[in-house]
């Protein structure tokens, strides 16, 4: 049988989606060996030995099996001869590759196989655990400080993988091929993770033994009619009984200047709002999606307010619903029953979501009675995405968490190298054109406060930071100033 050597690079959204673990079990399949590395945000590179038959297979396999959440944009492999006979098949570490692509795929909600394992007394260590994900799902955007995507670049190089951990540790999981958790960059486990604490509005730790009674306490306060600010992947929310009057008027009393607009909404599942609320297949399907959205559901009947209070969405038939995405989330639900929640960005109006815990404490000391709270660094702040469906499509009214930092590709060739647009004053987003690809960045806010301004630069910094480590524009910087951006096809 002919043995080649080919090398092929593949473009796309192929980091942090599992996509080199499911190369190199693609790989063993097939009886091919050789390397499988990341290039910075120029893709993939693999350089694989085998026979041709074999070889074709693989390259074929690719496409048909490719990991639900990843993004192809291009496969190219060329014939190579290699002086070399490869005799294993390894990943191999991460090159400063550049290129026009960012690879990086949006925040993922926690997948089925992670719930069951966060529920499964004989998985002790990620028991309870609210921050289990795996290399198909967890934060992704959020986290990453630069590419190419590895933890040592991420806020998870606070947490180093445990090594002693029963039945086995997470260094253990990470290094076997046969695991879903293989070469998995942002999970981690109660032994070795982050973790979330109880703290009143003083800033003073409300002692508690364990994730089963920082639970069970904070869904006590909330039951109790009290407002928690609750730390989550891109920031922070403000969440409440959403079938309590009086406690949605004391929200918007603290909001301040929030007196009429609308509230989401989290439930627990579908089930419970489905004789309130009008849900059609698409927006089902959008709403169980990887991305998570906020989609805007129309009531049955306007005056029935049976499930969700009329002050969540005053003078409106439209209610934002939204679905668990993080292990908090369900476990939070776990605790309080099936009801709806309010689920507020934790923010002063206008203002940006503060991210790290001691400026959190400052912004919402007025607001909240009760914060739970991680460790885990926030690298990039993301709201929550939101949309509606219309004629069948999903139309985006904020793109934040869940598509960013997808990027949409224009229909037609760009004659000028880059530019950068931001717009419009009130609702901004700004965005990095390269070539005939549009990146925006997630939803900013006004920009006529100065720390939305601040916001602003600081998402454009890293943009650049994770396109080419600096600015791409070597020349005159075109500026374009546009009221809205075409929403992107979804791709969920």
């Amino acid at each position: 049988m002919t043995i080649k050597t080919i090398e092929i690079n593949i473009t796309g959204i192929v980091q942090g989606v599992g996509f080199r673990p499911f190369l190199f079990n693609l790989a063993k399949e097939n009886n091919l060996n050789g390397y499988i590395l990341n290039r910075g945000n120029a893709g993939v590179r693999l350089v694989l030995q085998g026979n041709i038959i074999n070889l074709k297979k693989f390259v074929k396999q690719i496409k048909e099996k490719k990991p639900e959440i990843s993004f192809i944009e291009t496969i190219m492999q060329k014939e190579i001869h290699a002086d070399i006979n490869y005799d294993n098949l390894k990943i191999e570490k991460s090159e400063q590759g550049r290129g026009i692509s960012l690879t990086l795929p949006p925040d993922i909600a926690i997948c089925d196989k992670c719930l069951d394992d966060m529920r499964n007394l004989d998985l002790l260590k990620y028991y309870n655990y609210p921050f289990i994900a795996c290399a198909m799902c967890g934060p992704r955007f959020t986290t990453v400080t630069e590419l190419p995507y590895d933890r040592e670049r991420s806020t998870m190089i606070e947490f180093p993988l445990c090594q002693n951990a029963e039945p086995e540790s997470c260094i253990q999981e990470f290094s076997d091929f046969n695991k879903r958790r293989f070469h998995a960059q942002t999970f981690a486990c109660s032994v070795c993770g982050p973790h979330y604490k109880l703290y009143n509005n003083k800033r003073e730790i409300i002692e508690t033994n364990s994730i089963d009674d920082i639970l069970s306490e904070t869904a006590k306060k909330i039951n109790e009619g009290a407002i928690i600010a609750i730390k989550g992947i891109g920031g922070v929310h403000l969440v409440c009984l959403a079938n309590n009057d009086d406690v949605i008027r004391k929200l918007r009393e603290r909001k301040g200047e929030r007196k009429y607009k609308p509230f989401a909404i989290m439930v627990p599942n579908l089930k419970i709002i489905e004789n309130t609320l009008k849900i059609s297949k698409k927006e089902r399907e959008i709403l169980k999606s990887f991305r998570r959205p906020i989609v805007l559901l129309e009531r049955k009947k306007p005056n029935d307010h049976s499930v969700i209070s009329k002050h969540v969405a005053p003078g409106l038939n439209n209610v934002g619903i939204m679905l668990p995405y993080s292990g908090i989330h369900y476990l939070l639900f776990d605790y309080i029953g099936e009801k709806p929640l309010i689920y507020t960005s934790g923010n002063k109006s206008y203002i940006p979501m503060a991210i790290d815990n001691k400026k959190i404490f400052e912004q919402l000391k007025e607001l909240a009675d009760v914060f739970l709270l991680h460790n885990r660094s926030i690298y990039q702040r993301a709201d929550d995405s939101v949309l509606r469906i219309h004629n069948n499509k999903p139309k985006l009214i904020r793109r934040s968490r869940g598509y960013v930092p997808e990027y949409i590709s224009l229909p037609y060739e760009v004659e000028i190298p880059g530019a950068i647009a931001t717009g419009p004053l009130l609702s901004t987003t700004g965005a990095i054109l390269r070539k005939n690809r549009i990146f925006p960045t997630q939803h900013i806010g006004n920009v006529s406060h100065l720390e939305t301004y601040d916001f602003l630069k600081n998402a454009f910094s890293r943009f650049f930071r994770n396109h080419q480590n600096r600015s791409p524009f070597t020349g005159k910087v075109e500026w374009v100033y546009s009221q809205q951006f075409t929403c992107p096809p979804d791709r969920s």
